[in-house]
């Protein structure tokens, strides 16, 4: 039994679940832009309530507190930063705190 499952709020799981299904598309580390476009999408599929931009950031801040994903801040010039994201556990445990 995984001890995230029962304590993640709606929101965070959404987050989550928008994190586990890029990671399993993309082979390498993605943007907080596409998994807030991901977000967006679930939220409609779910009929939850989007947050904002501002946040979904802080909710994956959340996750990478509790060990479960990694980022890495990147520059981009004088066009702002994004964080690069990663799954820091195997995806199969993340299937178990989005499932169980």
């Amino acid at each position: 039994m995984c001890p995230f499952s029962k304590t993640l709020p709606t929101q965070s799981m959404i987050v989550l679940r928008s994190i586990s299904e890029l990671s399993k598309e993309m082979k390498e580390k993605f943007s907080t832009g596409q998994v807030l476009s991901r977000y967006y999408v679930l939220c409609e599929d779910t009929s939850c309530k989007k947050l904002s931009r501002t946040r979904i950031s802080q909710l994956i801040s959340e996750l990478e507190m509790l060990g479960i994903i990694n980022t890495r801040l990147k520059t981009t010039g004088g066009h702002g930063k994004t964080r690069l994201i990663s799954l820091n556990i195997p995806k199969d445990k993340v299937e178990t705190i989005l499932y169980s």
